[in-house]
């Protein structure tokens, strides 16, 4: 019987164009407006006569809960920035728990200090939230806010100042309280300037004594 043979068999050329169902009309291109011109303000000086600001005299606050070694990699790093001070929160509450006693934290924050002096940065300092032990008797739980005692306040920052070696002159300034304007740092005393100057005060005369 003769050999089958096999045959490819190819589909025929279309020439009809493939269907335009489903294919949205081509988007007619919409010219572009005129843009107006910018204004102009003859009053401001050219750019070379405009004030500039001194990196050296501003900073950044650093949150010093860290390992050392990060500490002292931020500090480096504020250094390249070209920036002068490094300012340091204190969180009393966390630093003195009962009257006189201070934790770790305390000393690790005087080192914290130290090295920024080392760093050739000055340093500004914030004390905020006073300890549970000393703090009004009738303050709701949970909130912060000043000592009932302006005078602990003073004692404190007596306390960290001395650690840190002022002799050096490891601090630059001082910050004393934070936003006692605003009630959510200031539970247990009357908001007004008057009631924080009896804070101010104490801290004032503790500070210039050291």
């Amino acid at each position: 019987s003769p050999t089958p043979t096999m045959t490819e068999t190819l589909a025929p050329t279309s020439t009809t164009p493939p269907p335009t169902e489903g294919i949205p009309p081509t988007i007619t291109p919409i010219p572009p407006t005129n843009t107006p011109e910018a204004p102009s303000f003859p009053n401001v000086p050219p750019a070379e006569e405009l004030p500039t600001l001194t990196r050296s005299r501003m900073g950044l606050q650093l949150h010093p809960f860290i390992e050392q070694s990060d500490w002292d990699f931020l500090l480096g790093q504020t250094n390249q920035l070209g920036f002068g001070w490094v300012k340091i929160q204190l969180s009393w509450n966390q630093m003195e728990p009962n009257p006189g006693q201070y934790s770790d934290l305390f000393y690790a924050y005087v080192q914290r200090v130290q090295h920024a002096n080392f760093a050739q940065l000055r340093v500004l300092l914030s004390v905020v939230n006073a300890p549970e032990w000393a703090r009004p008797a009738d303050v709701p739980p949970g909130t912060v806010g000043p000592p009932a005692d302006p005078a602990a306040l003073g004692r404190f920052l007596d306390a960290f100042i001395r650690e840190t070696k002022p002799e050096d002159n490891r601090i630059g300034a001082i910050e004393i309280w934070n936003e006692p304007n605003l009630l959510r740092e200031w539970h247990g005393a009357s908001l007004d300037g008057g009631t924080y100057m009896t804070y101010f005060a104490a801290a004032y005369n503790a500070i210039k004594a050291v």
